[in-house]
């Protein structure tokens, strides 16, 4: 059931992707003019959070199964990382460097918790099983 989950959220969330990706412009454009030069960063912000959720539920099965502290652990390691590349990313590359900083930290931490998961209760989050991966 896990991984029908994954595939659902997998095939749902790409239609939304891909009016992310196409429709930037005119959706910034609702909110006025001046907000459609953040489409570049809305693509990406977008892509990035379309990764993550590839994770399927991961963070809910790890409280489920009593791993409260080492997801809450993973969060704050995720934030710092975030937070120190965000120090490292805007100054270069300004809103572009903050979008980089969060979407790297959020699916480093949602790939760490799938590992997790897997090697600890051996359970497959993602859409896409194992053998699929190795070739």
């Amino acid at each position: 059931i896990v991984s029908m989950t994954a595939k659902l959220i997998f095939w749902a969330g790409l239609p939304l992707l891909l009016v992310f990706w196409v429709f930037a412009e005119q959706i910034l454009g609702i909110m006025g003019e001046q907000y459609k030069a953040g489409a570049h960063v809305i693509r990406l912000l977008a892509t990035t959070y379309y990764l993550a959720s590839l994770s399927g539920f991961v963070i809910i099965m790890l409280y489920s199964i009593g791993e409260q502290i080492r997801v809450a652990k993973t969060i704050w390691c995720s934030s710092f990382l975030n937070i120190m590349l965000c120090y490292i990313l805007i100054p270069k590359f300004g809103v572009i460097g903050a979008a980089i900083s969060m979407g790297t930290s959020l699916v480093l931490m949602k790939f760490y918790l799938v590992i997790l998961l897997y090697r600890r209760y051996k359970i497959w989050s993602f859409p896409f099983n194992l053998n699929m991966l190795k070739g």
